[in-house]
């Protein structure tokens, strides 16, 4: 699903780049007044130092910021109208989203870009981490830092000048509708096998949940964990086990892996080959799916052996009951016995 933003959402994403900021001090978000006192009366450590936000750094974040409100407004609609795996939550809501930025003096993700301090809560200053193909020459990618919070974002950039070489059929080939329309052509078929990554992740994450879950659990009721055994066989297990091993077929087979995929080469010559996204990807996958794979196996099988020791001990217990039960009402029937042979 791709989304063209018009100009006054194109323009309030311009706004935090060129505002002007004075540095100010913050509170760490640690401070305690209560520590404060204990600090000066016992001496007990206490967290009173402030953040320094010089210019650059707010307007990295009032930027990133903007970004994500602009991108979480497409995500809602998404996850809104259209069903799936990633509108149901699998990640704690993340979506794998592409952003496309156009600019129009300085080319983006160069050394030209990462002198401009503005660049950096857009990622497209990070000419050391760049990604480019020979198939569109004119704009490069950058992957998301988790510690940057950008999400499962990747993210195009190009100069306007340079986006694409004039082609029959666009009345205005430097507009951001022709630009973002001959983009999204060059781009699916690579967010589609982005999105399996983002999938796999989400499947371990939810593995390592239910993992957790199951190990805390210090009670152990047959009925309901037979119910959650089986909701869970029919619904995320299933989808997890099912899923995993497609992946695995689909990155085995590199000719359609391949097909219709933008290939994209590291900037940096890490090796005499080079590195290239797709091989990178479909690498990682086949190792990430058969990991999700053999844990949900290993998941249900533990269930499986938990459900039937739970239900081990609740038939001993019913024995136990029933033992006690009739013992209980063979002396009841002995008391009433002889308590009818003793009458006159």
């Amino acid at each position: 699903m791709a989304f063209i933003l018009d100009d006054q959402a194109a323009a309030s994403l311009d706004e935090p780049l060129r505002a002007e900021y004075t540095t100010r001090t913050e509170k760490s978000h640690l401070f305690r007044r209560r520590d404060l006192l204990n600090h000066l009366l016992f001496g007990a450590p206490a967290k009173l130092g402030r953040r320094i936000l010089d210019p650059n750094l707010q307007r990295r974040n009032a930027a990133r910021n903007r970004l994500a409100e602009l991108e979480n407004d497409c995500i809602r609609w998404v996850s809104q109208n259209l069903p799936g795996i990633f509108a149901s939550g699998i990640r704690s809501g993340i979506f794998p989203t592409a952003l496309l930025l156009v600019t129009e003096v300085a080319a983006p993700a160069t050394e030209e870009a990462q002198s401009i301090r503005a660049f950096e809560g857009l990622a497209i200053d990070r000419d050391y981490d760049a990604w480019e193909s020979e198939e569109w020459p004119g704009a490069r990618l950058v992957l998301p830092r988790s510690w940057d919070e950008e999400g499962m974002r990747l993210t195009f950039a190009c100069r306007r000048r340079d986006a694409f070489s004039e082609q029959p059929g666009y009345h205005d080939p430097e507009s951001n509708w022709a630009i973002a329309q001959r983009a999204d052509d060059r781009i699916l078929g690579l967010l589609s096998r982005w999105a399996l990554s983002c999938m796999l992740d989400g499947y371990h994450e939810t593995l390592s949940e239910l993992r957790d879950s199951l190990a805390s659990t210090r009670t152990h009721r047959p009925v309901k964990d037979l119910k959650t055994l089986r909701l869970l066989a029919r619904t995320k297990l299933f989808d997890i086990i099912g899923s995993s091993h497609e992946i695995e077929e689909f990155t085995n087979d590199m000719r359609q892996y391949r097909y219709d995929v933008l290939e994209m080469n590291y900037t940096q010559q890490l090796t005499p080959e080079g590195t290239n996204l797709i091989d990178a990807l479909s690498t990682e996958q086949r190792r990430r799916s058969e990991q999700a794979r053999r844990d949900a196996e290993l998941l249900q099988e533990i269930m499986n052996v938990t459900v039937g020791a739970s239900q081990a001990i609740a038939n001993i217990g019913i024995q136990w009951l029933a033992i006690v039960l009739s013992i209980l009402s063979i002396v009841l029937a002995l008391i009433a016995l002889f308590a009818s042979t003793g009458k006159p």
